[in-house]
């Protein structure tokens, strides 16, 4: 990755999955030993579901969780998630073990550093905002040590990004606002929500993929890193009238059209033009069978002559 509001590919530390949680169709009890298996030795405590699941029992390592798997109630196949650092260890888990899985959320980190990065990628946003009529909003930290966060789009959304400083906030968080030199670490993160047409094929995607949902993620991640994704599609393309007639012509009556084939020896030619002469009601079955109608300006619909 060259170019872009980041200029030298040294200055792209990393890109992953920042959070991972899907659904997967097996009991939540052997999701459970065969992830403790993966894991090696852990804990394990349980607590109150989400999303209308009952229960969520968390594996866990020095009391931190690992993961979290959501069971119980009206929603069928568990829901099992990790974040942060153990997301790409989840991600690879369930590709392996189950890949049937279907993918919920999918968080995807770029991990920048530069000095006056954030800054730039702040005005990135601006621009943005105002060619895709995005809203763009921000939680400033009356402390600047703290670091501050700037959001791109709606979080209701299938596709969210935002951007802050990661440095500034692992500082804070682990070193009690004690410089080590990170003040220049910028995190741009995609969240993504894939809908349920779609989850198939999000639960086999590399993280990069997944920036190609909407044109304006494609275009931002262009300008920021220079990277490319190809387009991607989470709705089925609507079929044409014309395509679903013609599916539906084959559906009903394609046996009938193969048994016809077959009286005319497999000629395709032939039964072509016995089924035009049929429907204009010309050559042999001129006067015997049904015609096309037509619609003429001024007359409307009429059978055609």
């Amino acid at each position: 990755m060259t170019g872009g509001v980041v200029p030298a590919s040294e200055s792209v530390l990393e890109s992953r999955f920042d959070w991972y949680r899907a659904t997967v169709p097996a009991h939540h009890a052997l999701i459970l030993d065969r992830l403790s298996d993966a894991i090696g030795e852990c804990g394990r405590e349980t607590g109150r579901g989400r999303f209308n699941y009952h229960e969520r029992t968390s594996l866990t390592i020095d009391g931190e969780a690992v993961v979290n798997v959501l069971h119980g109630g009206p929603n069928g196949s568990p829901s099992v998630e990790s974040t942060g650092d153990n997301a790409p260890a989840l991600a690879g888990f369930l590709r392996g073990a189950w890949p049937e899985h279907r993918p919920s959320r999918v968080d995807v980190a770029i991990d920048m550093r530069r000095t006056g990065l954030f800054n730039d990628m702040v005005a990135l946003f601006g621009r943005f905002s105002d060619r895709y009529r995005l809203n763009c909003t921000s939680v400033i930290n009356r402390d600047p040590s703290k670091g501050d966060t700037y959001y791109l789009g709606s979080r209701s959304s299938a596709v969210f990004v935002r951007c802050y400083e990661k440095g500034k906030q692992l500082q804070t968080n682990t070193c009690e606002g004690a410089s080590i030199g990170l003040d220049d670490w910028v995190r741009l993160e995609l969240e993504a929500k894939p809908l349920k047409p779609f989850r198939d094929q999000a639960s086999r995607l590399e993280p990069d993929a997944f920036w190609g949902l909407a044109e304006w993620t494609r275009s931002l991640v262009k300008e920021a890193v220079s990277m490319d994704v190809e387009p991607l599609r989470m709705r089925p393309q609507r079929v044409a009238d014309h395509e679903r007639a013609m599916r539906f012509l084959a559906s009903q009556y394609g046996p009938t059209i193969l048994r016809e084939l077959r009286n005319h020896d497999g000629d395709t030619a032939a039964l072509g033009q016995a089924l035009v002469d049929r429907i204009k009601g010309t050559g042999e079955y001129a006067d015997t069978g049904p015609r096309m109608a037509e619609y003429t300006p001024g007359h409307g619909w009429r059978r055609a002559s």
